[in-house]
Parts: C-alpha cells; structure tokens; sequence
C-alpha cells in the first residue's frame, strides 16, 4: 500500500501501463479487477465477447433492399424514400411556424451549453460514477478531480482553443444548439472530430470537434469495386484532391501524411457531387430517430417526413392568404349588367375602372359607382352562395396542430400559437395554469431526447475525447426541472415532517450532514418519535440513533419517555421497592460487554481503512 502511495504522488514519472487517466492507482486495481474491462496497450477498454472463428460475424437480416440497387450514387447510399435534404432545407427555412419549432427546440438543448452552478441551475455535469465513487481514496480524489476539470474545459470550448481566431471557436451552448437544430430537422446530427496532423485516430492529438452540416452526409457501402472500378482508390483520390481545395476556402495547409484511412464510412456530398469522405473517428453522425425499415437504408424518419402532407398544406395557406391579400378580391362573382346599347368597348372600359378602383391595398374599402340610364340595370351575383369562414379558420389550426404533434411540441412553448391548446374559436370563462400541459408535452417530446443526447454524449463522444476518464465518469444534462427555491422551501417542509431526517435534508440542499453522532439520521416524524419514546428506553435509541453503543450499558438512561412509564415506576416503588432497584441496577459483564462492543467497532473500522 505504501508503494502505491509513493507512485501516486509522482504521477509524472509513471509508466501508461500503471496509470489510467484519472491518474488514480486505487481506481486502477478496480479496472483491472472488473471483469467489463481490460489492459490493453496500456489503455482500459470494454472486454469484447468472444466470437468463433476469431473475427465479426456479421448479421443474417437484411437491413436494406437486396434487389433495389439504384439508391447508390457512386460508392454513397442516397435516401430515396424519404424527403430530400434540399427539400428539408427549403422547407425549414421558410415556413415560419417549423423554423419556429426548429429554433425553440435548439434554443432548449442549448441551455445544457455550460458547467451547472447549482442545483437550481440548468447545465452539463460530470460525475464519478457510483461504482467506483466509493472506491477512491481520500489521497486520490483531487488528482481525479482535477482531471475531470481539464476535460470539463475541453468539453465546453469544444476542443483547444490556442491559435484559434474568435470566429474559429465554437462554445458548448452553440454545439447544441445546432445538433438540437439538426436533429429535429434532417432526423440525425454530424459531430466531425478534428486531430493533429502526426496520428489521426489517437485521442492524445484529438483538437476540437465541431457541428458540421448533416443533410450533406451519406452512408458509404462497403464494396471493393463498384462498375468495375477500385471504390477504396476513388475514395482516397477524392480525399487526397480536396486538400488544395480546403486551403482555397480556409487558407490552411493540410499534411497529406496519414491523410488517407484504411476505411471509410461517410462521404459529403455538394450539390451532387462528392467531395470528401469520412472515417469513423473523423466523423460521428447519430440517428435521432432511428428507423429499422428496409426501405430507409439507415437512415431516420425525421419529423418533417411524417408530417409532409400538413407543411405542404400550411404553406398553401400561407399563400393563399398572401395572395388574397395582394390582388384584394374578397368576394367571389361576377358583375352582370342588362343593358341593350353595351358593346365589347364599353365592357372593356368597365372592366379597367373596376379593377383599378378595388385593387391594391389601398383600394380596399372603395365601393365602385356605376351610372346607367332608367331601362338598364347593374348587378353584383355571388358565386360563392354560404360563407366557409369558420371551416377554413379549423383548417388552418388542426393543420397547425398537425405540425406540433409531429415535432413533439405544444403550442404553448411556441408564441403565438398558444390559442391551439384549446379548440378553435372555443375560450373557457376562466382556465387552469397550463403547467401540468407543458410539463406533459415535454416528457413525450423534447425531454426523452435530452436523455438520448445524454447518452451519445457518454458513449460516442466522451470515449472519443478521453476513453479512460469516460469509464469511471458520467456526463449528465440535469435541471431541466430545476425548482426555484421557492419551490423547494415548499416541498422540502411538506416532506421532512414525514419521512426525512436531518441528514437528509442537508443533502437535499446540498450541505454537508452534521454526523448521525449528533441525531442527523434521527427522523423527524412526530408520531414515530411517540411511539418510540413509549415503547423503548432512551439507553436503546441514543445507542441505535446516534450510534453511541455505551448507552446499551448505562443504567441511567434505562427509562422510557413516557408519562404512563413513570407513573407505572412510581406505583411500583411504592408497592416493591425492590423491584425498582432490581431494574435500574448494573449487571456484573457490563464492562466486559462494553470491551467486546468497542473491539467490535474499531475492528470494523479497520477493515473499512483496509487495514
């Protein structure tokens, strides 16, 4: 033991294979002694199963349509049963309630974007997990806490921030902000890690990482020679080609050794053309929401593909509206006039008086004034007989309501829209707090989808920045429903009368707990506390409550705080002094008792120590 404290003192002088990241030798035999991880190469990876024949087999179900084959482009796997990505584009650009939704919900994701300052806050942590919390010593708990604090600061500048320009640098808050963007609106979101120079796929020269635009990213099928030609050399051509053109648009040089990988599994492609490639540990894309059919060769269902038919119509109403507006025809018909001395002239002269008395904005309230003589007659017939007013008002919100439904919003986080929480045209007297509403809306929509970035957080990106530290650690989003401490006041004097203690309720608000040897873990439920004080001696709940085993022994704590109890000795020592005296007398094997009772708790206290 003494060793290991001496080495870990000096963890400079260490060699890889004796140290993890956290730096922490304790933490070092509980990876080597669990059966989940292994020392290989110096570095703690997750044990693989064992496989027959000594490589991966491969799956026996089709993941995508044997016999269709004209969903590739060249060696990249396009969508064809699902929107385009263009068209997704266009779509969330310009329809204003999905760009709307769009930037609510990454507005949402990005308050994630900071280090929590308290438990009232809203923000990112990194934890120790409980597994291995326990387990570390007093002596090495700083030097895994300053480590966790070196991969905090790399996490929320999003990689090394030395030499690089103002705009070059990218905070937390604006990554996810842009993946919630992303995800939300193409399905899946594109992490693109960015290394040094000198070894690409080592997480030591790993810089920073970056949202990239993922309606560019296509799969890659893994074929040697697609139409005869060598996919791998096609692939490595057009990766090696887009150096010169990188320094074109960034002004940066890029070494072209170790450019090339022995792998790849994305491709980008610009206007239908492609123009770089990707390997797994350059580029990391997650499904949002992932689909299993064989038709979708992979890729997500986002929500603008199940909701198409209703954006479509939105926008046709939005046009509508705007055109009704601008040519400022509100009523439907036609001018018929009776008359026999009219001519095609005079329809014509008519006709451009008309128009340029009720057209354009302007114009709208000007009534037209037509003189005509006592045999002849003008009038207006409708070809529009029953107003659809109403109808097309409930057109407008269900299709509204179709388009929050798909996204997993409710209309009230989005403003404006707050009147479709309630039926068209229909407005109660007097309305509850739409709280339970919202809260309801998010557990079925945005909050599951924090807990699936949490985890691509934890198992994609954290082993990607530092694969030691991400097996004894937990990044976790928390405060999404932070009480304010209003809130909490309230809850906390509800509770701790039923069934909390002092302790507890320290660690509730986050102090430290005064020790069960001064009543911290005595509760504070008043009806317990009877019952206790009228069925045990005080001697037995100061030793159980307070840890204070002597108490067990001390004869003057052998009563009950009971007025009945009392009165019972006082008869008794009246009728039977004796017995009285019997009772409250020290046994002959009370120190003996005592001895073996504090033997007892120092040996306990030893082997916690590991003594």
């Amino acid at each position: 033991m003494a060793d290991d404290v001496e080495t870990f003192k000096k963890p400079k002088k260490m060699k890889k294979s004796e140290i993890i990241y956290a730096a922490s030798p304790v933490a070092h035999d509980i990876l080597v002694s669990s059966e989940k991880f292994e020392l290989n190469d110096g570095e703690f990876t997750m044990k693989k199963a064992e496989s027959i024949g000594g490589h991966k087999k491969p799956g026996i179900a089709f993941m995508e349509d044997p016999i269709v084959k004209d969903t590739y482009q060249g060696s990249l796997r396009l969508k064809k049963k699902l929107l385009p990505d263009n068209v997704i584009k266009d779509i969330s650009n310009q329809n204003h309630l999905v760009a709307a939704i769009l930037r609510s919900t990454g507005n949402v994701i990005s308050q994630f974007g900071h280090l929590r300052k308290d438990r009232f806050d809203i923000g990112i942590d990194v934890e120790i997990k409980a597994a291995f919390k326990d387990k570390i010593s007093i002596e090495d708990m700083p030097v895994v806490q300053e480590r966790i604090q070196t991969f905090t600061k790399f996490l929320l500048n999003c990689g090394h921030t030395d030499d690089l320009k103002v705009s070059e640098k990218s905070p937390l808050a604006d990554f996810m902000f842009l993946q919630g963007f992303n995800a939300y609106r193409f399905g899946r979101f594109a992490t693109q890690m960015i290394y040094g120079d000198n070894a690409i796929s080592s997480p030591s020269t790993l810089q920073r990482f970056r949202a990239v635009d993922v309606g560019t990213m296509y799969r890659v099928q893994q074929k040697d020679r697609i139409d005869g030609k060598d996919t791998k050399a096609d692939q490595d051509a057009v990766r090696m080609s887009s150096i010169e053109r990188l320094k074109e648009l960034t002004g940066v040089s890029i070494n072209p050794e170790n450019f090339k990988q022995p792998e790849y599994s994305w491709g980008q492609m610009i206007n239908g053309k492609v123009e770089q490639y990707f390997s797994d540990k350059e580029m990391l894309i997650y499904n949002a929401f992932p689909s299993t059919d064989v038709e979708h060769d992979g890729y997500p269902v986002s929500p603008l593909d199940t909701v198409i038919t209703s954006v479509t119509t939105h926008i046709s109403i939005e046009t509508y509206n705007r055109l009704y507006f601008q040519n400022g025809r509100a009523a439907k018909g036609m001018l018929v006039v009776h008359s026999d001395e009219i001519d095609q002239s005079i329809i014509d002269h008519v006709k451009q008086q008309f128009n340029a008395s009720i057209n354009d904005v302007s114009n709208s309230f000007r009534t037209p004034i037509f003189g005509v003589n006592q045999l002849d007659k003008v009038e207006w017939v409708p070809t529009q007989s029953t107003s659809r007013d109403g109808e097309f008002q409930f057109l407008y919100d269900q299709v509204a309501r179709n388009i929050f439904s798909a996204f997993g919003v409710s209309p009230d986080e989005i403003a404006g829209y707050n009147h479709l929480s309630k039926g068209t045209n229909q407005q109660s007297l007097t309305e509850s707090s739409s709280e339970y509403k919202l809260t309801a809306s998010r557990d079925r929509g945005i909050r599951p989808f924090i807990m699936r970035m949490q985890s691509w957080f934890n198992d994609y990106l954290f082993p990607m920045i530092d694969p030691e530290l991400a097996q004894l650690c937990v990044i976790r989003l928390e405060g999404f429903d932070a009480q304010t401490r209003e809130q909490e006041n309230t809850r906390l004097t509800t509770s701790a009368p039923l069934h909390m203690t002092y302790n507890e309720l320290l660690d509730e608000v986050d102090k430290k707990g005064v020790g069960k040897s001064l009543g911290g873990d005595f509760p504070f439920n008043e009806y317990y506390n009877l019952i206790s004080d009228k069925y045990s001696n005080v001697g037995f709940l100061i030793a159980e409550m307070f840890g204070l085993n002597g108490a067990h022994f001390d004869p003057t704590l052998k009563y009950r705080r009971d007025a009945f109890y009392i009165q019972n000795l006082q008869l008794l020592g009246q009728y039977n002094p004796a017995a009285v005296k019997a009772l409250f007398a020290s046994r002959d094997n009370t120190i003996e008792l005592l001895k073996e009772l504090i033997q007892e708790e120092l040996e306990e206290e030893q082997e916690e120590d590991g003594v």
